[in-house]
């Protein structure tokens, strides 16, 4: 498992972007449901960002789905135009600082916050399910508009599955002892439902 000092990184990143405003708190505020961890980064005399930091899979797929992600929340039509945090630009380009030191190798790219006006309720009643649907549906809809003006990307699911059993098969970057079996059979099989 790796281990390393996520503030150490954060903060090198962040002098990279903006070597003024120095960082005084930096909060885990992760949801722990993928292998990114998310930090509230708070300052003197800025309003906070949140930095997302990861060192899963390769630098240059996180590169590139960032400025998909990116190109998509300033594309989204009304009402959506909100939807997605924006991340912060540096010269003209989405800043994301690459950390490289000894036997790490982690990405952090920085996003401005965005407004919630009201959260959902922890437990859905039917109202909410049919409300969330149409939601979902009409965000879609929002997505098909807009996806000619989005980057292509390079990674399909069939490289996204090639790479995850390259992963379990040398037993780096993640640890998944006792389910290697398991995993790779599965994905052998998307990979042949792929071929039918």
């Amino acid at each position: 498992m790796v281990s390393f000092n996520f503030s150490t990184i954060i903060n090198e990143a962040w002098f990279r972007y903006d070597d003024e405003n120095k960082i005084v708190a930096i909060t885990d505020v992760s949801a722990q449901v993928s292998t990114n961890h998310v930090f509230k980064v708070e300052f003197e005399y800025r309003n906070p960002v949140y930095a997302k930091l990861s060192y899963y899979g390769l630098y240059e797929h996180f590169r590139e789905d960032h400025v998909i992600i990116n190109n998509l929340a300033n594309n989204l039509e009304a009402p959506y135009e909100n939807f997605l945090a924006r991340s912060l630009v540096k010269d003209n380009e989405v800043f994301i600082y690459r950390y490289t030191k000894s036997f790490v190798d982690a990405w952090v790219i920085f996003y401005n916050p965005i407004k919630i006006k009201n959260k959902m309720p922890r437990r859905l009643d039917e109202k909410h399910i049919v409300s969330l649907a149409h939601a979902l549906a009409y965000f879609h809809k929002s997505c098909f508009n807009i996806r000619k003006s989005l980057p292509k990307s390079s990674k399909t699911l069939q490289t996204d599955i090639v790479q995850l059993k390259e992963i379990v098969l040398s037993n780096k970057r993640c640890d998944v002892s006792g389910y290697e079996k398991l995993i790779l059979e599965h994905c052998d099989k998307f990979l042949k439902m792929l071929k039918n």
